[in-house]
């Protein structure tokens, strides 16, 4: 009697324990509202990306790179890569989430045989109601899962970054290229003045 008083027990224990309902993840249809402060220093940020960058004067290696950050398509598909791999690691926290699956059926069977003409209708219908729910993860794949996709995550975070420090030393080198450039245009045309001079 014990041994079934304690079969009770742990078998309440366990189902008790799958009602406990885990930490839900952000939902992605709710918009995010931040703090005044952030969305003031947004609003200046928004302001100044509007302005127009006047090409008709000389730009200066700050103005240059703001341009190459804002035009170049690698900076963008890393950025989107970056949320695709966050929306992934929603995708994976919603392995914990309860399933329901909803399913309605009818059919309408129409027998006549013969040679007695015996002749019958049957109609079957009904609905169906499934529900998936995670009480116990052993083994913990799940769990896995939510954490691969987060180092996902933190690789494109990084990529991110190292795509944005390529695009500034290549607009750095550029830039100063083209100043060595000059200054050896300039150099050029001294020494054309000083054997003109000489000759």
């Amino acid at each position: 009697m014990k041994r079934v008083h304690f079969l009770v027990a742990a078998t309440s224990a366990v189902l008790l324990a799958g009602c406990v309902s885990p930490p839900t993840p952000p939902n992605t249809t709710t918009p995010w509202t931040p703090p005044k402060d952030a969305l003031e220093t947004d609003v200046v940020w928004k302001a100044i990306r509007v302005q127009k960058t006047d090409f008709s004067r000389t730009l200066a290696l700050a103005e240059l790179t703001d341009v190459a950050l804002q035009n170049n398509p690698a900076t963008r598909k890393a950025w989107n890569d970056a949320r695709a791999a966050a929306y992934q690691v929603e995708q994976a926290e919603g392995y914990f989430m309860p399933t329901v699956i909803g399913t309605a059926g009818a059919s309408r069977n129409k027998t006549t045989a013969k040679p007695d003409i015996f002749s019958g209708t049957t109609t079957q219908y009904g609905p169906g109601l499934q529900v998936n729910y995670l009480i116990l993860n052993f083994g913990g794949g799940r769990s896995a899962a939510v954490q691969a996709a987060l180092q996902t995550v933190y690789a494109l975070d990084f990529t991110f970054n190292r795509t944005l420090q390529e695009v500034l030393v290549a607009v750095e080198t550029a830039y100063y290229g083209l100043i060595s450039a000059q200054a050896g245009v300039a150099a050029a045309e001294s020494n054309v003045k000083d054997a003109a001079t000489a000759l």
